[in-house]
């Protein structure tokens, strides 16, 4: 059922290459377009758990011009967010 269902698709489409080629060109240039509105927030802070002892890390971090050049790693267990 699904396999004709496609094949079907595949068939109609393939007859309208170019309607399908201007279709992606078209979506492509549009989300390019929209990608130039999107506001990215990098601070980590909003994705920290609510711990005081990562949040002092982070601040200590942040004012030891360090941050720049080090790769930090956190995790937490489940167990340590009972």
């Amino acid at each position: 059922m699904f396999d004709r269902c496609l094949a079907s698709l595949f068939d109609g489409l393939s007859r309208r290459k170019q309607l399908v080629l201007g279709l992606g060109m078209s979506v492509t240039v549009v989300a390019g377009i929209r990608l130039e509105s999107i506001s990215l927030d990098d601070n980590i802070d909003r994705m920290l758990p609510e711990d005081v002892e990562i949040r002092r890390g982070m601040r200590l971090l942040r004012e030891s011009h360090l941050a720049e050049k080090v790769l930090v790693s956190l995790w937490q267990t489940a167990e340590q967010m009972r």
